[in-house]
């Protein structure tokens, strides 16, 4: 005849099992979860009832691009090439504005002209 505490020891091992199965599946699951979200993140999600499309990697990495290339000179129509005519125009406002500062206050000591450093472009 059986022992009445070997039923209690095999009913213990059987819920140990269980329970080590569910941690394993519910990792499982959590890790699956990662991964579509990964996915999502590269590939983008389309427009959905109540929510915007986002966009995948690529597009993201595209649109950095474009926008990087802004602050490059290109020839006139770029950020950088604004900003560099913008501090020309400065300059040369500041030195006329002294040489008419000069003819108006001929007595006052002049401040030594500012040196350009020419940057590598």
């Amino acid at each position: 005849m059986p022992q009445p505490w070997a039923a209690i020891v095999a009913v213990a091992g059987v819920l140990v099992a269980l329970g080590g199965i569910g941690a394993a599946i519910r990792w499982i699951v959590v890790q699956l979860r990662k991964i579509g979200h990964l996915a999502d993140d590269l590939l983008g999600e389309p427009a959905r009832p109540g929510h915007v499309a986002r966009p995948g990697l690529m597009d993201r990495v595209k649109t950095l691009e474009e926008r990087t290339a802004e602050l490059k000179p290109n020839g006139g129509g770029s950020i950088k090439d604004q900003v560099t005519r913008m501090d020309r125009r400065s300059e040369q406002l500041e030195q006329r504005l002294v040489a008419v500062e000069r003819l108006v206050v001929p007595d006052q000591p002049q401040p030594a002209p500012k040196k350009r450093k020419k940057r590598d472009r």
